[in-house]
């Protein structure tokens, strides 16, 4: 009976105090400045309750006063094994079960149409058991102040010169009951820095494999609710009043959401230390091939979009972003082909093509796709201001793998592609195309006064003789295989052509430059080989008819008199009607001398041809 009536003293007794000891707290409300609000926000989160576990227990705001004020209660501590939640924590009287035995500080938040706020505490005492199960609270008994009044360090023990920078809400932390060791830590009570506690002696502080930072642990790390879990700053809505707990069902936040601009600094951290899909969320499965420098392209404002690329940092190919969905690609007007962008640009300077990474491999190309589709002197090197007139396609002349000489390319090439007044010389000058050969007769003349585009040889055009070096020799060309040469039926001679012919009329050959120096003439050479009336001057018609060569009386020196020939003329060779004073009259031949007898018979009558002198008989 004496056990009972203690049991229930005592339960008043700590009822008593706690009423008195959180009624003077809830006078201490946070207000900010209400720009002249007479209804300011003031939290009421009611008297202290006891209940037994199992128990629900309703919590009581509406004592709270305040314009339009919303409400948000959140359990500060608990007993160690408790799961207690409060439920429809935004509601002005909540209900909360209490799972397990002794003190439940809840934490009502008010917040006015100002959006000044007001903060107040109650407990809930449950089976009567203090925070450590052990000491009475009858040493409380009849207390109205708050903790600090007594415990002040001069009345009673207060905070040490080491404690952490906190509120002066003692509860919140500390138990009635028993000051140490701390129930529970309210990590929204203290305002120190977290490495103050946190330095490894105090409290826990980082492991040895934490990244390398000099950011304050509360920067990455949710106090009010587990430690291990690591929340960037900005990647979560701000909320004008918290949640209970940051892993409730309506966080609309992500760890890997919009990023933020208040990342913590690493000092000389990478991302990679957190951002290796273990630690944090880090490349995900189609995330381009590139180094681990994540910093290189993205940054902490925003990490979704990439702004800047630092394209060192990139190991797969141009393709694999430029493809007009991760990243600007080809666009529509481009040329077809399938090589990697890196082979005619650059990432410093994307244009002009021409800055590439090496020689283009145009093996890549359609095989429709024509030169100048590029080669158009802006997309890439197009014709120089000295190319020769044309129409045709860059590959007719030249190849891929040798731009020059020009007669590397495709061809042949297309000449009629060609502008009317364009110079064979203008290619074909022994550097951009084949030339003139070392033996090539000296001309100034086109090519095509003799030359044809269809064959080249043999040459059939009429050539301008005219634009020949003077010293140039007929047979330079003129031997039968670069152009007609002596016909077979020619007298052997080592005279050049233009002795007797010309080069505006080759036939006759009397028109020659002449005259005809006889003595290049092959010593078996006939002269009626030449001299027949048509090739050149033959017999006349008074001349005496013989077979005989024309040598026999005349001489290539002088042609007359006829008797200075090489002689003795064979007389044989005339036709036996032949009269002799047709040659023998004084003028052609020695005629009659002026001691010969007078007479009108004919030589032969007398004389003969091999004997003159002997008479044969007298008339």
């Amino acid at each position: 009976m004496i056990i009972k009536l203690v049991d229930v003293v005592s339960r008043t007794l700590f009822l008593l105090i706690c009423v008195l000891l959180f009624t003077a707290c809830s006078s201490d409300s946070t207000n900010n400045s209400n720009n002249g609000n007479t209804e300011t926000a003031k939290a009421e989160a009611g008297a202290i309750q006891f209940s037994s576990a199992g128990q629900s227990v309703q919590l009581d705001a509406t004592q709270s006063t305040g314009t339009g004020i919303r409400y948000h209660w959140t359990l500060r501590s608990a007993p160690g094994d408790s799961v207690a939640r409060i439920l429809d924590f935004e509601a002005a009287a909540p209900v909360v079960t209490v799972d397990q035995p002794g003190n439940y500080v809840a934490q009502l938040i008010v917040m006015d149409n100002a959006h000044v706020t007001s903060k107040d505490f109650t407990v809930i005492n449950v089976d009567g058991i203090a925070a450590d199960n052990s000491q009475s609270l009858a040493n409380h008994n009849g207390l109205t102040q708050r903790c600090q009044s007594c415990h002040n360090g001069t009345d009673a023990v207060g905070r040490s010169i080491v404690h952490i920078a906190a509120t002066e809400e003692c509860v919140v932390c500390h138990s009635i009951a028993a000051w140490t060791p701390v129930a529970n830590i309210d990590h929204n009570e203290i305002r120190g820095t977290c490495s103050y506690c946190h330095d490894g002696e105090r409290a826990i502080t980082k492991p040895a494999n934490h990244i390398t930072t000099t950011a304050e642990c509360n920067d990455c790390h949710n106090a009010g609710t587990t430690f291990t879990f690591a929340i960037m700053p900005g990647s979560q809505p701000v909320r004008a009043l918290d949640d209970e707990d940051d892993d409730d069902d309506d966080d609309s936040g992500s760890p890997s959401g919009g990023g933020g601009d208040d990342h913590p600094p690493i000092g000389n951290a990478m991302c990679v230390d957190c951002h290796n899909n273990v630690i944090e969320e880090g490349k995900d499965a189609n995330h381009i091939l590139t180094t681990d420098l994540c910093e290189a392209c993205h940054n902490t404002n925003d990490w979704e979009r990439a702004v800047t690329v630092d394209h060192t940092q990139v190991i797969g190919s141009c393709s694999t972003c430029h493809n007009n969905d991760i990243a600007e690609g080809k666009p529509s007007g481009h040329i077809v082909t399938t090589a990697e962008c890196n082979v005619c640009h650059m990432t410093s300077d994307w244009e002009p093509a021409t800055g590439g990474g090496g020689a283009f491999d145009h093996s890549t190309l359609s095989p429709a796709t024509l030169c100048t589709s590029c080669h158009d002197g802006v997309v890439a090197t197009g014709k120089t201001p000295n190319h020769i007139p044309t129409t045709a396609d860059c590959d007719v002349c030249h190849a891929t793998n040798g731009w020059t000489p020009a007669n590397g390319g495709v061809g042949p090439f297309d000449h009629s592609t060609l502008a009317p007044g364009a110079l064979c010389t203008t290619c074909h000058n022994g550097t951009t195309a084949t030339g003139l050969s070392p033996n090539h007769i000296l001309t100034t003349a086109e090519c095509d006064v003799c030359h044809t585009t269809m064959a080249w040889s043999p040459a059939v055009g009429t050539f301008d003789h005219s634009t020949l070096d003077p010293a140039t020799l007929c047979t330079s060309c003129h031997d039968g295989t670069t152009a007609t040469g002596l016909s077979p039926n020619h007298i052997p001679t080592i005279e050049a052509c233009d002795v007797c012919h010309t080069t505006t009329a080759w036939a006759p050959a009397n028109l020659g430059t002449g005259p005809f120096d006889h003595s290049t003439l092959g010593p078996a050479s006939l002269c009626t080989t030449c001299h027949n009336g048509a090739t050149a001057s033959g017999l006349s018609p008074n001349h005496v008819p013989t077979t005989a060569q024309c040598d026999v009386c005349h001489t290539t020196m002088a042609w007359l008199p006829a008797t200075i020939g090489t002689g003795p003329f064979d007389h044989s060779t005339l036709d036996p009607a032949t009269v002799c004073m047709t040659c023998h009259d004084g003028l052609i031949a020695a005629g009659k001398s002026l001691a010969h007898i007078q007479t009108s018979s004919d030589c032969d009558v007398c004389h003969v041809t091999n004997t003159w002198l002997i008479l044969l008989r007298l008339p």
